[in-house]
């Protein structure tokens, strides 16, 4: 019909190379993570995403190495949910107009490290 729609669930891998100056706090790690999503198209080429991901990251620092105060040697574990949405509006097969929003909501036993956050954007979008 005029149409479609997908749903797709995804692992999530990492390694952290933590490569900067501060040779006090070796903050490599591993995160690993599952998410979903759901993508409805339209005739013209326009499309909805929605996502929504799950992340844990084990680092190598531990909690005591960020002066908290904390002496614990547990070390640092960050959880991460991200839900999002990417819109893109085609106005010709080959212009568009996007949008996207994602709210991650990061829970860490580092208190420094618990946030919420919100970012969107938008643009323009040309295909070839």
């Amino acid at each position: 019909g005029e149409t479609l729609q997908a749903v797709s669930l995804y692992g999530i891998g990492a390694q952290l190379d933590d490569r900067d100056k501060d040779r006090t706090l070796d903050e490599d790690g591993r995160t690993l993570g599952l998410g979903c999503a759901y993508l409805h198209l339209f005739g013209n080429g326009s499309r909805v995403r929605l996502s929504l991901d799950y992340l844990r990251t084990e680092y190598d620092a531990r909690i005591a190495d960020y002066g908290t105060g904390a002496a614990s040697t547990e070390r640092r574990e960050d959880d991460a949910v991200v839900a999002g949405v990417d819109i893109l509006f085609r106005l010709t097969a080959h212009f568009g107009l996007y949008a996207n929003y994602s709210f991650t909501r990061s829970h860490s036993n580092v208190s420094l490290y618990d946030y919420d956050r919100h970012v969107a954007g938008g643009g323009v979008a040309l295909s070839f």
